[in-house]
């Protein structure tokens, strides 16, 4: 139980809000870096408290307090948030995550008679298919989305949810990306000319792989998303081998990910591909690796262009930190890449779209053969490839993408749900 605190007592009054937020904490994941990258911005306007869903280490107390996720067993927190919020007696409630997980906590908490506001922050990759999974978000004070696309598709779900019975009131829809930090990715070197992106290569090249020159005039593509089964490593692995069948020694394929994680097993299809020596890897370990931002900006700085393969992406933090050091990117022309990086990236279109028993969102599919098409045509046009490093370049680092900016609109609308403007 939580030492009484003055802030409780009746007429007492809080020197700020209270915030509990429930998401992801410290470990690199992407929703723990928006999460972060937020909170570090309005520390001073709010009183902090951030249950880490995967974060199993000591109570941490500055520069806010986040608790950690100890009780085996409890991955999503049911168990613990409801005391958590018992105790704290928060003003606003902010979950980052899934929306199945407020689907999920919404069994164990009455969010709607809390006599606090509860706003949520979630991903829509793609067509929903499920609408009567979007019913839950009537308990909802507001449902923040990642981009325009998302807004309409849930906006669509949630009326079709209710067809042909009294719809509760809408919950209020609101629109915000995520950043990108200039600080921490950004071209080593300089960021315009032609000569500037290839010296940002080579030097980063120089500093990440000391012992292997061969790489300075090399070609290397990366990709840095998770290895997991939306993202489809595979898909990568396959187009990959496909592109680099005909062409010299000196084209690679960096992965900064884990070996197997909760994806496909990248050595052994690799092996069976032909194409382990084409592999630069930050680890060998089946988890993915944890480093900090300075060796993460090596790394996107060390490649030429980034590649995305995923069946669906919320946002695709990884696109843009890479496109913030002046690299091409390629990436599905589903959903939300499409409206995120349209004119900005090479899009590919979807081979296919399946449905998933687990998920209430289409995933579209890339065919290998498109990919590594494209890859061939970047590779044997170095105009094209500096246009396109440009226009990502330019994309990801527009004023609407500073976390700055971001965290100003959050604040924005914890104020409205404090003020009940929703």
């Amino acid at each position: 139980m939580q030492d009484q605190d003055s802030r409780n007592l009746p007429g007492s009054v809080r020197p700020k809000p209270r915030l509990l937020v429930i998401g992801q904490a410290v470990n690199p994941t992407g929703y723990a870096r928006v999460i972060h990258s937020v909170l570090a911005e309005i520390t001073e306007k709010y009183e902090i408290h951030h249950f880490g869903l995967n974060y199993k280490g000591e109570k941490i107390t500055k520069p806010w307090i986040i608790h950690p996720n100890r009780l085996p067993g409890d991955i999503h927190g049911a168990k613990q948030i409801p005391r958590l919020i018992q105790d704290l007696k928060p003003d606003l409630i902010w979950i980052v995550h899934d929306l199945y997980l407020f689907s999920l906590l919404k069994q164990y908490v009455s969010f709607g008679s809390l006599g606090c506001k509860t706003i949520a922050y979630a991903p829509i990759e793609n067509r929903i298919v499920k609408e009567h999974k979007l019913r839950d978000i009537q308990s909802l004070d507001c449902l923040v989305l990642y981009n325009e696309y998302a807004k309409c598709e849930v906006s669509r779900a949630y009326s079709a949810s209710f067809e042909g019975r009294e719809r509760p009131k809408n919950p209020s829809l609101r629109v915000i990306g995520h950043g990108t930090d200039p600080k921490r990715f950004y071209p080593l070197i300089s960021d315009h000319t032609k000569a500037d992106l290839h010296a940002n290569r080579i030097f980063a090249r120089q500093k990440l792989f000391p012992n292997r020159p061969e790489l300075s005039d090399a070609f290397i593509v990366l990709n840095a998303n998770r290895n997991s089964m939306r993202k489809r490593i595979d898909l990568t692995l396959k187009a990959f081998e496909i592109f680099a069948k005909d062409k010299p020694e000196s084209v690679y394929l960096f992965l900064h990910m884990g070996m197997s994680d909760r994806g496909c097993d990248i050595l052994e299809m690799a092996e069976k591909l032909g194409i382990v020596d084409r592999l630069l890897l930050t680890s060998a370990r089946a988890e993915r690796p944890d480093v900090d931002d300075d060796s993460l900006n090596l790394i996107y700085n060390a490649c030429d262009v980034g590649l995305n393969t995923s069946t669906g992406e919320g946002w695709g933090l990884v696109a843009f930190e890479h496109a913030a050091t002046g690299a091409a990117q390629i990436m599905p022309a589903h959903g939300t890449c499409k409206e995120l990086w349209e004119r900005a990236a090479v899009l590919i279109e979807p081979s296919s779209y399946e449905k998933d028993n687990f998920d209430f969102v289409v995933h579209g599919i890339v065919a290998p053969e498109s990919v590594a098409s494209t890859l061939n045509a970047i590779y044997h046009n170095p105009a094209l490839l500096h246009s396109l490093s440009i226009s990502a370049y330019e994309r990801a680092i527009s004023a609407r993408q500073d976390w700055t900016v971001i965290a100003n609109q959050w604040d924005s609308i914890f104020q409205d749900a404090l003020a009940n403007r929703l």
